[in-house]
């Protein structure tokens, strides 16, 4: 087994590959929150899959922490955590494995007070608009993980595999090229016109 971390180096996961540990990971979690036991420390550092269907949480030293997948309640003065706060992680962890950006990542600073700053008011952009290849059904289940008021999101991962789970069954709705439409619309009108001509050539003729 690897680090999601390890498969994620150097580009996203591909859609087969993001579906399958969505439902592994998602699945693993819900056992734990089933049974009452939230994480708050979850990282691609600590999460561990055989590339199929088993996922399993390493522990993380004390000098491992980072703030970029906690969830705003975390950020500030301590709040009570549970199963929503590992909610929002898994939002960020599942963002970055489908899009290989973090969504909220600061480029122009390495300072955890810009992390937070995002982490708090920055609402990312749906991960669709990042991959196309993505089913739709993505942006809507990442938007729920990753809702500011903890109250919006999952109130768990079984909610979480349960949705992913579904989408599995339906394959997922694939997402509309935008050009599609306007590139049918130039073809048709081409049709015409070569139409047009062919006529008034024949009536000239």
């Amino acid at each position: 087994m690897k680090t999601l971390s390890a498969y994620v180096r150097t580009a996203p996961l591909t859609t087969a590959e993001l579906l399958a540990f969505a439902l592994a990971f998602s699945d693993r979690l819900a056992l734990d929150h089933a049974t009452d036991v939230s994480h708050g420390d979850l990282h691609p550092e600590n999460i561990l899959w055989d590339g199929d269907q088993t996922v399993e949480f390493a522990e993380r030293g004390e000098d491992s922490s980072d703030v970029g997948y906690l969830a705003p309640e975390q950020c500030g003065a301590p709040g009570e955590l549970g199963p929503r706060s590992d909610v929002f992680a898994a939002g960020t962890i599942l963002y970055e494995a489908a899009t290989g950006e973090h969504p909220f990542a600061d480029p122009t600073s390495h300072d955890d007070t810009a992390w937070i700053a995002n982490i708090r008011s920055y609402t990312p952009r749906p991960p669709g608009h990042i991959r196309s290849e993505l089913a739709v059904e993505w942006d809507g289940i990442l938007a729920c993980c990753l809702h500011k008021e903890a109250n919006q999101r999952f109130a768990s991962a079984l909610d979480l595999h349960a949705q992913i789970r579904r989408l599995q069954v339906s394959g997922g709705t694939p997402r509309k090229n935008p050009f599609q439409p306007r590139w049918g619309r130039i073809v048709a009108a081409a049709m015409l016109v070569v139409g047009t001509l062919g006529a008034l050539v024949w009536w000239l003729v």
